[in-house]
Order: structure tokens, then sequence, then C-alpha cells
């Protein structure tokens, strides 16, 4: 066990003057520390020129806790913070083995895979480097060793209970660390037994006890009850930061910041580390609140407001919550029934989106709905769109989705939005629907689509700070649909567009009549004139551009960095194809 104990902490600074260990950062900056305040000022000469304002404090209010603040005027794309995590490990609710050592994905038979040769928890190789750093497995290795008789029996092997276990260790590995946890909030008070979360977390404080804990002598760590541990997943739940598909990490700063449903700022993280950088996403004034976004912004109103109720135990009264029209998206608006001679404003919404007992009204006419009604309505519909985005659909059940609820609701309300961006993929792809099956009317209608979507998106997410994996699929498939109708003009042949003069004797063809020497079906898919396909081809080449620009810093094994490569791969082709018309 001495091992867990004698490990230091990888992240000690080293003085600007002697390189020897540092202690003391330049309370300005944070950017370089020192052995002591002698050599802080003999370096002030050559740091002042450097030394550079935080762009941010931590300010501290009853109602908010701690949260940050800017210190200055930031516009989009400035670094507020370049942060390295407290701690990593797998995501508390994670399904998926993945190798403790490098993170790497496993084979979800866990018998088909390598082992850590001294706890023989599955590993992607037993020579994999990450399981002998002090700094990613090895301190967690000497305990996991305990439980390794049982676990090798039953095949039990919870990755859910590693990031805790990690945190668990830092009492030992790294105090300083674990008091920046101590410094977090976890909500306690409202994790308590009976609850439902309660309920949920105790089964991973159960297996680590009676695996492993329990076992260790009374002297390797500070505290291992029950209570320290429900705290730990807190602490996790309410403050945890997803790295990637597998992974999350735990960030001093990065935590800091307060909800907002339009978040001025994100954070990114730099390529095949952990090393996160908080960034501005749009304008930010001085002395206003830097925030994030803890819930789903393709949610509407009320269960978002729910989610962040249950969640984080707070009540949301930001512009997008406090406004029943989200911005003039209607993305929760109901369609009212009765006639109408302009449908135009004829939308049900909230008459205070804050109180979710308000009633609903039309802007129209004397329509009223109260919102139990409402919200049985939303809930039953949107049980059945999950269901049908989650198993496997096509486009005609999709189709009959979408006129099912656009029967209910705005066009653009959030359960239409999650139909759409599933039909949005599968056009030009289903068999049956591929790009060359697809009839020019449902091409149209998928290039319609796309653009209603991004409209959409860019409106609840202007920064884009939470939705750039939905902006970039919207971006990816209208760049193929603009592609696709370039290359049908490209084969059509040239249409007369004024009938030849009929011989002699005879009487020219009536107008709105089809020449007969000029094909039915040209006429449906016109011929594009060279120069509207270059303008169609130098869209679709900026539309990868900006995928390019959006994915630049996503993490290894994400969806995004998959997506990353695949657009610099098309926007190749788009570049190679452009020069043939220039």
């Amino acid at each position: 066990m001495a091992s867990i104990i004698e490990i230091e902490d990888e992240e000690l600074m080293r003085c600007a003057v002697c390189r020897e260990t540092a202690l003391h950062k330049c309370s300005a900056c944070k950017e370089v520390a020192y052995c002591g305040k002698q050599h802080q000022k003999e370096h002030w000469k050559l740091h002042k020129p450097k030394c550079k304002k935080l762009p941010y404090e931590i300010k501290s209010s009853p109602l908010l806790g701690r949260y940050l603040q800017a210190t200055l005027d930031l516009h989009p794309g400035d670094r507020i913070a370049r942060e390295s995590p407290l701690i990593v490990g797998p995501k508390l609710a994670l399904a998926e083995p993945i190798c403790l050592g490098c993170h790497k994905p496993l084979n979800p038979n866990l018998a088909d895979n390598a082992r850590c040769p001294r706890c023989f928890w599955p590993a992607c190789s037993a020579r994999c480097s990450g399981l002998s750093d002090a700094h990613t497995h090895a301190p967690e290795c000497a305990i996991l060793k305990l439980g390794c008789e049982t676990l090798l029996a039953y095949n039990d092997y919870k990755y859910e209970a590693i990031l805790p276990l990690r945190c668990l260790i830092l009492q030992r590995r790294s105090p300083k660390k674990y008091q920046e946890l101590k410094d977090m909030e976890a909500h306690m008070s409202k994790r308590g037994p009976g609850t439902e979360v309660y309920e949920e977390i105790d089964s991973i404080v159960k297996y680590l006890r009676s695996n492993f804990l329990e076992k260790l002598p009374g002297d390797v760590l500070d505290d291992t009850s029950a209570k320290c541990l429900h705290w730990i997943c807190g602490v996790i739940e309410v403050n945890g930061v997803d790295i990637g598909r597998y992974t999350q990490g735990l960030y001093s700063v990065i935590c800091l910041m307060e909800h907002n449903c339009l978040p001025n700022a994100k954070y990114m993280f730099e390529p095949g580390t952990n090393v996160a950088n908080l960034i501005a996403s749009v304008n930010i004034s001085k002395d206003t609140h830097i925030s994030t976004m803890y819930t789903n912004a393709l949610w509407g109103t009320q269960p978002r407001r729910e989610h962040l109720a249950i969640t984080k135990y707070f009540n949301c009264s930001c512009e997008r919550c406090s406004d029943p029209t989200e911005l003039g998206t209607y993305f929760s608006a109901m369609k009212c029934l009765n006639e109408h001679k302009d449908q135009g404003d004829c939308w049900i919404l909230p008459v205070n989106p804050l109180d979710n007992d308000s009633d609903w009204t039309c802007g129209s006419c004397s329509a009223r709905l109260n919102a139990r009604d409402v919200h049985l309505v939303t809930s039953q519909l949107g049980e059945q769109v999950d269901k049908l985005v989650q198993e496997n659909p096509n486009v005609k059940s999709l189709e009959e989705m979408l006129t099912k609820l656009e029967a209910m609701f705005h066009p653009h309300h959030y359960h239409c939005y999650a139909v759409k961006h599933s039909l949005i993929q599968l056009y030009g792809t289903q068999p049956g629907y591929a790009y060359t099956q697809l009839s020019s009317s449902l091409l149209e209608r998928k290039i319609s689509l796309c653009r209603e979507l991004i409209w959409i998106t860019n409106k609840l997410d202007p920064g884009h700070s939470r939705l750039i994996m939905y902006l970039a699929v919207l971006n990816y498939e209208l760049h193929s649909a603009l592609i696709e109708t370039v290359q049908r003009a490209e084969k059509q042949p040239t249409i007369i567009t004024q009938p030849p003069a009929p011989p002699k004797g005879k009487k020219r063809a009536s107008k709105g009549k089809i020449p007969l020497d000029i094909p039915k079906e040209n006429l449906e898919s016109p011929v594009i004139p060279k120069d509207k396909r270059v303008r169609i081809i130098q869209e679709a080449k900026s539309l990868l551009e900006k995928n390019v620009d959006l994915l630049e810093h996503e993490p290894q094994f994400s969806t995004g960095y998959d997506m990353a490569v695949l657009a610099k791969i098309s926007l190749a082709q788009v570049e190679s194809t452009l020069k043939t018309y220039l």
C-alpha cells in the first residue's frame, strides 16, 4: 500500500529563476511560479511585460455560491482559462469497458481482452504504459488487486466505481487536490437516504466498500466511509466534465461556471490531452457572469427547467426560459386547433413560462389550455418520438410521425426538430431513398429541412457552445445534398427554354404545352447555369470549412473527432471539384 501514499503530484511547477519546486504562482496571471518572494521580486522586470491580469475572478453570493465574473471585455475566441483536470476517469454512468491505463475502448466481451498483470482488470494490452503510470492506474491498482478473485469469478467489473476511487485516493496522493474537491458543490442535502439518486449511488458505494475498501489496512486512506463516497459521487455528478465518449474529469475553475440556457462560454480540449481551454463563445462585457449550460439545449423550456431543478437544484430564469417563444423559435409552441383566417400567430404559448402551472393561451383567439394537459400531450408524443428514433427508424415512419406532430405543434417544436434531424440523415442514404433513387422534390425537401434546422440551431446556440454536433451533422448533410444537386445538373442535357420556330405553315405550340422534342423529365430537373453551380459548390465548401473549425478541438475517440476527419476528407474532394469550374 506504500505506493499509494508516496506518489508525488505531477503538476508541481518550477521556479522561473532557479527551476526548483515552486509553490507560489503569480497572483495576476497564474502562468509562472516561484520558490519564494525573493525570486519573484528578482524576476518581476522580465515578467511584467508578459504578465496579464486574469480575465476572470471568482466571486461568491448566497444565491449562486461561487461563480466566475469577467474582469475585462472578452470577444469570441478569447481564452478565459487553461486548466488541467484534478482527476480523470471513466464516466460515472459508463456501461462500456475501457482500459484503465489509457482509457481506450475494449471488446465488450471482457474475456477477449488483455489484463492488467497485477489487478487483472481488462486492458488494451498487458504492456499498456498507463497501467504502471503513477498518475493513471498505478495508485488504484494496489487497491483493485484486493478484489481480483471475486471479480474474476463473477466477471463483475463496474467502471462507474473507478472515478470515485481515484478521487478517494487523492486524500494521500495529493491533499491539495483533494481540498479542491472539498470546495466543490455536491448538494448533499438533496441526495440523502430515501431519494432516488441515493439508491442509485449506493450500489457504487457498496461495490467499492465490500470488494476493496473494507480489505484495506486502516492507515492507507483517511476516510473510506459510505458517507464520504456518497459525497464524492455527488461532486462528480454536479461538477463532472465529459471528455469524449468514455471519460470525464473534474476541473477546479470550469466547475464554477454558472448555468444559462444561452451560455457565453465553452470549453475545448487540446488535441490528445485532457487540458481544457475555457473560451468566450460570444462577446462578454466586463463584470458579466461567465456561463455554460447544464441541461439539454434541444429540450423545451418546461423539461429544461424540470431537469435543472432535479439535477442541479435550482430554477432557471434566463432570457430563453423567460421568453414564451424561446427567442422566436417557438420551440415549445402548440398549434391552436380553432379555425383562423390567418395562421401566422395561432400558436399556443405559456402565459408565464417561469411558472410550471401557468395556463397556455393562443395569440389570436381565446383558446386556453392548462399546464397539465399541455404536459400530458407533449410527454406522450415525446415518448413516441424517443421510441421511434431509438428503434432504427425509416423515412416512412419518420414522415408519418412528423405529420402527426405538426398537427399538434409548431413546425419548429423540439419534438419536430428531433424527427427532422433523423429524417435529414436518412434522405440520401436509406435504401429506396439513396441519392441515386431520390426524386428532385425529395432532394429539395432535404435541403429545405437542413436550412430550417440550421436556423433554429444557430438561434438557440449562437456561440456554438452546446449544439456543435447537431450543427455539424446539418452542415455535412446540407453540403452532400448541394453537391448532389450539382452532379445531377452536370448530367442534364441543355434544355431549350424557348421552343423552336414551327415549320412554315404550322402554328407554334400554345403557351404552357411541352414541345414534343423536350423530354418531360428534363423539365422536372432543370439545368443549373454554370455560375450558379459554382456558387452552390462554394456554399458546400463553406459548410465543410465551418465543420473543420467547429470540430477542431474534439477529443480523440469521440464522434466529433471522427466527423472532423470526414469533413477534412470531403473538403479536399469539394475543393478538387471546384477547381474544375474555375
